[in-house]
């Protein structure tokens, strides 16, 4: 009887076991879209239509509930009045929680962020047109939670990039959604 307890006690424990990690797989690459369907201002005070951007992760270690992941959103950033379309390169370092769940985990992360603009045909004064290029770099701290499927992730938050150049110390925040493959 003793046995058939232990044994019976130790099929439970891998059961659970194996539904954790079927539920949640620990998987150490996301690749991802990401698309920003706030109309905000951009750095020189136009309207901008929603961005789309490719997020890609690796995840580097994990620690108690906590994994950190290593990645980088580019965003390409629509064309607008007389500037052309541009892309903004943001390197990050992501703290993921596993504390509601494992399939639903916020996360906070920072970097670095830096963009280059272009505007063209913009009037002298005189009859005559110009180019002129700005370009911004940065700081940036995205907050928002991912939910994870099998294979598949769904995601949501509020990336805040800190610019300097054009005009000091200016601050763009972006609601953000996405989804991606992990693997």
């Amino acid at each position: 009887m003793k046995k058939l307890l232990i044994c019976l006690a130790l099929c439970s424990v891998m059961a659970v076991k194996s539904q954790e990690k079927q539920s949640a797989p620990d998987h150490k690459f996301q690749i991802g879209l990401r698309y920003n369907p706030d109309q905000e201002a951009d750095p020189l005070g136009r309207r901008t239509a929603g961005d789309i951007g490719l997020g890609v992760r690796y995840k580097m270690f994990g620690w108690g509930l906590t994994k950190f992941n290593a990645g980088v959103n580019v965003y390409r950033i629509a064309s607008m009045n007389n500037a052309k379309p541009s892309l903004l390169l943001n390197p990050n370092v992501t703290a993921e929680f596993s504390l509601l769940s494992s399939k639903l985990r916020p996360y906070i992360s920072g970097g670095y962020a830096y963009k280059k603009v272009e505007f063209q045909d913009i009037p002298n004064g005189n009859g005559t047109y110009s180019t002129a290029n700005y370009t911004f770099n940065g700081g940036s701290i995205n907050i928002g939670a991912r939910y994870y499927f099998k294979h598949i992730f769904a995601e949501a938050g509020i990336e805040s990039f800190m610019f300097k150049g054009y005009r000091p110390h200016l601050e763009l925040e972006y609601g953000m959604v996405g989804v991606g493959f992990h693997f």
